[in-house]
């Protein structure tokens, strides 16, 4: 699980970053609805050669906005917890 800041647009976001690993991939977009419903949003789908990623992203006021801080790590950290409860039960599930 990666966590990522995004200052040009003000975007947070979490990601599961998949290097080399075409099958996991497909195995996981083939649970796509599930994964969806799971996660309780829309999900960016990433296929690219070498590296995929499936990810959510978040608009924020303002990146760097201290007023703002707490509440956007409070949501990385909501999301991160979520995607390992998620994803780490598909990850086995890949591995029988």
């Amino acid at each position: 699980v990666a966590l990522t800041i995004n200052s040009r647009e003000n975007l947070i976001g979490c990601e599961v970053y998949i290097s080399k690993n075409k099958d996991l991939f497909n195995f996981l977009r083939e649970k796509k609805e599930e994964i969806e419903k799971e996660i309780g949003e829309s999900i960016e789908w990433v296929d690219a050669a070498v590296a995929s990623r499936i990810k959510i992203k978040k608009e924020v006021s303002g990146i760097f906005d201290q007023a703002e801080a707490e509440s956007y790590f409070a949501w990385l950290y909501e999301k991160t917890v979520l995607f390992q409860k998620v994803f780490g039960k598909y990850f086995k599930e890949f591995k029988k």
